[in-house]
């Protein structure tokens, strides 16, 4: 058996950005005689992670926020070696595309600036300024580039909620939006920012909580032929009471006021009671019609005009006019199985989870292995220490595809695909990968249900990837209406 070692090692006063690292991570990761890779600011909630993998020790690692955190598990001093001098060749490249970028910008015209205010006298408006520093110096970053009249995208987690609430306040007071914390899509006349979809332009607005809730309503609304104005991420906490929806009403009025938007779309997870009492008369008032979804809210709550729907399926549907999507006929799940939703994007495991009546996964590093029906959020934080968001990196969802596909008592497994500019290049290869490792294990694989979220503009090409599914043997859905064909697959009735 390898002798595993531990290393570490604290680089003072050195950052980079979470996707650079944890591209990083996922290269060293591939080479020989590695085992995992953490590459992480030294934030107390990243050290605290690391230290759960016993992959740092806080006795003898005392890590700085402003500190990078390096440690990873080796076999040999020769894989050490190699992984140390992949990660110094990893870390000068990126230094030299900063440096060259910031030369081509100059040559191009650009201007190479040190603050906002300076980057506010070179542009004209709008201007957004996106974040992405560690939680705790996120709020100074984004108060700084409000003082200078900038639109915030905040990409950052781990904001306080009270810095969340300070600084919703000042964007506010300066006619100013906050989109965020934890903020990962935007579409700003044309501007993409974060993840997205290659999206054609057209009428319709998004208010969205999450990236994941925005990226699925506007790729199906793209298929049907239907444009998209503008995408507004405000955040997962924004509707919540101690928020009181601030980011989302400055987002209702961009929208009011936007001549290229003539219909709206909002995707986000229940409102505070007293917040959705509050908003449901605003909505009824606004001069454009609205759909909207507010998972677990009742449709046409408290008798209202706003247009409020159940699922992504009669969003889409209200929108376009079109048809609901049917959900497939799927087997029922054999008797003594369950099933395994394995999810990259977070917001389409809590529709899951809501249309499934099934609650989250929230411990434990192999939930699939429990013996009971479960949906799972790949992208949480403790299935991406030292590792890339699956979006990014379909690998460790895969191993985890494998491993329930290789379980006899796995009697149905869904799950995602997300597609667009940041996500990996071949997301449906990881998948297909997974069901030819697990086929000699079992007479019969149980049924698999995907959605697939993207364009036939995307990079990837959405039809190319369910085509590949498909000859793979998986059942394919537009949007979670898969969910629905899982709940009559499984009789409705769910049992630990």
């Amino acid at each position: 058996m390898p002798n595993n070692r531990l290393y570490t090692k604290i680089e003072r006063n050195t950052y980079y950005d979470s996707v650079t690292l944890m591209r990083c991570s996922s290269q060293l990761q591939a080479i020989a005689g590695i085992g995992k890779v953490a590459l992480m600011m030294g934030t107390p909630a990243n050290q605290a992670l690391m230290a759960e993998q016993h992959l740092w020790d806080f006795e003898k690692d005392r890590a700085a926020p402003t500190d990078l955190c390096v440690s990873m598990i080796y076999e040999s001093d020769d894989a050490l070696s190699a992984a140390l001098q992949a990660l110094e060749d990893f870390i000068s490249g990126a230094n030299t595309k900063a440096t060259d970028s910031s030369k081509n910008g100059q040559h191009a015209g650009g201007y190479p600036v040190h603050s906002w205010q300076e980057a506010a006298y070179v542009l004209d408006a709008p201007r957004i300024a996106a974040i992405s520093v560690p939680g705790p110096w996120a709020s100074a970053e984004a108060r700084q580039a409000l003082d200078a009249g900038f639109d915030v995208f905040l990409y950052s987690d781990n904001v306080p909620l009270a810095e969340e609430l300070t600084l919703k306040r000042y964007a506010c007071e300066r006619e100013r939006i906050v989109m965020g914390p934890d903020c990962g899509t935007a579409l700003i006349k044309g501007a993409p920012l974060g993840f997205i979809n290659r999206l054609r332009p057209g009428n319709v607005g998004i208010i969205a909580a999450s990236g994941t809730g925005a990226q699925e309503v506007s790729t199906a609304l793209d298929r049907a032929g239907i444009g998209i104005s503008s995408i507004i991420g405000i955040g997962s906490r924004d509707l919540a009471a101690s928020i009181g929806a601030m980011s989302f009403l400055t987002a209702l009025q961009r929208l009011r006021d936007d001549s290229d938007t003539t219909k709206v779309a909002i995707v986000a997870k229940p409102p505070d009671p007293d917040v959705l009492a509050k908003l449901l008369p605003i909505l009824d008032d606004f001069p454009k019609p609205i759909v909207a979804l507010f998972l677990g809210i009742q449709p046409n709550a408290g008798a209202h005009r706003t247009n409020i729907v159940s699922t992504i399926g009669e969003l889409i549907g209200a929108i376009s006019g079109r048809d609901v999507e049917m959900p497939p006929k799927l087997p029922r799940i054999q008797p003594g199985t369950f099933l395994r939703g394995l999810f990259v994007g977070g917001t389409l495991a809590i529709q899951a989870s809501y249309l499934l009546h099934l609650p989250l996964a929230h411990e434990g590093l192999t939930p699939w292995q429990e013996r009971r029906h479960i949906v799972v959020d790949l992208g949480d934080d403790r299935f991406t220490l030292g590792r890339p968001h699956p979006m990014i990196d379909g690998s460790g969802r895969g191993q985890a595809l494998s491993e329930c596909l290789s379980d006899p008592q796995t009697g149905m497994v869904m799950g995602d695909i997300v597609l667009g500019d940041g996500a990996e290049n071949d997301p449906a290869g990881h998948v297909i990968t997974a069901i030819e490792q697990a086929a000699p294990h079992r007479d019969r694989l149980p049924p698999i249900v995907f959605t697939v979220i993207g364009t036939r503009q995307d990079p990837q090409n959405y039809d190319d990837q369910v085509e590949q599914l498909r000859r793979a043997g998986v059942w394919v859905t537009q949007t979670t209406a898969a969910a629905i064909a899982v709940r009559e697959a499984l009789g409705g009735v769910f049992h630990d």
